[in-house]
C-alpha cells in the first residue's frame, strides 16, 4: 500500500502535469494583460471613429472615395 500511496503522489507531483497553484496566477495575468488591450483597442477605434465622423460631416465628399 506503501508504494501505491507513493506512486501517486508522484503523480501528482509538479513535475508531471503543471501545479493549479502555479498555472492560476499565469493565466489571471494573462487574462488581465488581453482585457487592458482589448479595452485599449476599444478606445482607440472609437475615436477613429470619431475622427471620421467629423470629416464627414466637415467634408462630406471625402467619404465617396471609400464608399
Amino acid at each position: 500500500p506503501k508504494l501505491v500511496i507513493s506512486s501517486t503522489s508522484n503523480y501528482a507531483s509538479p513535475s508531471g502535469w503543471p501545479n493549479n497553484n502555479i498555472f492560476i496566477p499565469f493565466f489571471l495575468i494573462i487574462m488581465l494583460i488581453l482585457l487592458s488591450v482589448n479595452i485599449f483597442l476599444w478606445l482607440k477605434l472609437n475615436q477613429i471613429d470619431r475622427m471620421t465622423d467629423r470629416l464627414v460631416q466637415n467634408y462630406p465628399l471625402w467619404s465617396d472615395g471609400y464608399s
